[in-house]
C-alpha cells in the first residue's frame, strides 16, 4: 500500500526547510541537492603574556594561570609574546598541544656568552647590593622596588654592570648579583631568548624565524604560511614584539634611541615580508608592536611616527576604527600601575594588522578582566598580564 502526501503538505515542508536554512545562515550550492557550503573563516589572537620575572609584578604568582589562559585562547592561530624562559616555553607548548594547537613555532635563541668579561666589580655593587637585599629581596616587582628604594646606589654603577643586572632578571636577587660578579653573564635579557611563540591549529606550509637588530632584549619575527582550505583562507602570518620605548632603562644601543631602533626594525620587517610572503596572499602582522596612533577619545599615541611606518607598508588595524576601540596597555591595569616602566599608558600598542585582506574582519579586546591570584599577603585581584589581548575573526 502506498501512502501519498498531499501536495499542500509537501509545499509547507519545503517552506519550513527553507526557513530553517535561512535561520541557521546556511548556504547551498546549486545542483548538489542543497548541501551546506562553508564560509572560509579564521580566528587569530595576539597576547603579551607578561611572563617577565622581576619586571612585571606578580609574575611567579600569575604563572600557572597565564599558561592555562594562553593555551585556552579561542582561536586558530595565536601569537604570544613575553614567554621568556625555557621552562615557560615548555609548559605553554604542552598546555597548548593539549588544547588542540598541534603546531607550535618558537625557535628559541640563546646568547653566546663565552669569553664575556666580568660585568660588575666589587666597587660597582658595594652599595647597591646591600641596599637591594635589605629593601627589595622579598618584592614581587624587583625592578620597581630597586628604582624607588636604591635609586642613588643604582645610578652609581657602570653601564656594563647595569646591563648585566637587567639581563639576569629571571634569577632571584642573590643570583643576579652572583651572575654579574663573574665572566660570561650575558648582555641580553633572559639569556637572549626572543620570547615569541606562534600556536596554530592549522599546519604550516612554511615557517621560519628572523632576527631583528636590538639592544638588551632580543627581537625577532616568526613567520608562518597557511595555505587555503575549504573552510579557511590562505594567510601569511608574522608574529613579532618590537623594541619598547623604555623609560626605566637608558638606551645604550647603536641606533640613537629606543624609538629609532624600533623604526629600523620596522624597516627590516617590511623588507622581510616583501621577500618572504607569497604573492597575492593576504598578510597578517600581529603582536606587541609597541607603537600606535591616537584613536577615539581615550587611546593615546605611542611612537606615532613608527606606527605610520607600518601603515605606509600597507597595513590596517581594523580595531582602530571599531566603535569599542580601547587601549591594550592601560593605566587602569593593576600590573601596569605597579610596574617599573612608566609611559605609554592608555596606548593601543598590541595589534592585528591586515594587508591585502578583502573579506570581513571583527576585532575585539580580550583577557581584560581581573582574576584571583595568591600572593605572599594572601588572595588578591589582579589582571592576568600587563597587556590586554586582541582577537580577530576574518571571514571571506
Amino acid at each position: 500500500m502506498r501512502f501519498d502526501i498531499h501536495p499542500l503538505a509537501r509545499a509547507f515542508g519545503a517552506l519550513l526547510a527553507l526557513g530553517i536554512s535561512l535561520l541557521l545562515g546556511c548556504e547551498t550550492e546549486d545542483g548538489d541537492g542543497g548541501s551546506a557550503k562553508p564560509t572560509p573563516s579564521i580566528a587569530i589572537a595576539s597576547w603579551n603574556a607578561g611572563l617577565a620575572y622581576n619586571f612585571v609584578p606578580l609574575t611567579q604568582e600569575r604563572r600557572e594561570q597565564v599558561i592555562a589562559t594562553a593555551a585556552g585562547i579561542d582561536a586558530d592561530v595565536v601569537c604570544l609574546q613575553e614567554v621568556w624562559t625555557d621552562a615557560d616555553v615548555a609548559a605553554v607548548t604542552a598546555a597548548a598541544k593539549a588544547k588542540g594547537f598541534a603546531h607550535v613555532l618558537v625557535e628559541s635563541t640563546k646568547e653566546d656568552v663565552a669569553g664575556l668579561p666580568v660585568a660588575c666589580t666589587a666597587g660597582d655593587t658595594k652599595d647597591l647590593e646591600p641596599c637591594a637585599t635589605t629593601q627589595c629581596s622579598k618584592s614581587d616587582a624587583l625592578v620597581a622596588c630597586v628604582q624607588s628604594k636604591c635609586g642613588k646606589e643604582l645610578a652609581a654603577i657602570s653601564e656594563g654592570c647595569f646591563n648585566c643586572l637587567v639581563a639576569n632578571l629571571e634569577k632571584d636577587l642573590a643570583g643576579i648579583f652572583a651572575a654579574c660578579a663573574k665572566g660570561g653573564s650575558g648582555n641580553y635579557l633572559f639569556g637572549g631568548h626572543h620570547g615569541l611563540m606562534l600556536l596554530s591549529k592549522r599546519a604550516f606550509a612554511k615557517s621560519e624565524r628572523t632576527m631583528l637588530d636590538s639592544t638588551l632584549i632580543r627581537r625577532a619575527v616568526l613567520h608562518a604560511r597557511l595555505e587555503a582550505t575549504a573552510s579557511a583562507p590562505a594567510l601569511e602570518v608574522y608574529c613579532t614584539h618590537l623594541t619598547a620605548g623604555l623609560s626605566s632603562v637608558a638606551y645604550t644601543g647603536k641606533m640613537g634611541s629606543w624609538e629609532q631602533e624600533q623604526g629600523k626594525q620596522i624597516d627590516a620587517l617590511g623588507q622581510h615580508i616583501a621577500a618572504s610572503a607569497k604573492a597575492g596572499d593576504p598578510v597578517v602582522l600581529l603582536g606587541d608592536l609597541n607603537c600606535g596612533p591616537d584613536a577615539g577619545t581615550k587611546v593615546k599615541s605611542e611612537m606615532g611616527g613608527n606606527w605610520k611606518k607600518i601603515t605606509d607598508l600597507g597595513f590596517v588595524d581594523p580595531f582602530l576604527s571599531a566603535s569599542d576601540v580601547a587601549c591594550t596597555f592601560c593605566g587602569d591595569n593593576t600590573l601596569v600601575a605597579g610596574g617599573a616602566d612608566k609611559g605609554g599608558e592608555a596606548a593601543l600598542i598590541d595589534h592585528i594588522a591586515l594587508r591585502g585582506w578583502t573579506g570581513k574582519s571583527k576585532v575585539s579586546r580580550i583577557l581584560d578582566q581581573k582574576v584571583e591570584i595568591m600572593t605572599s599577603a594572601g588572595k588578591a585581584q589582579s589582571h592576568i598580564s600587563d597587556h590586554f589581548g586582541l582577537r580577530a575573526i576574518l571571514t571571506k
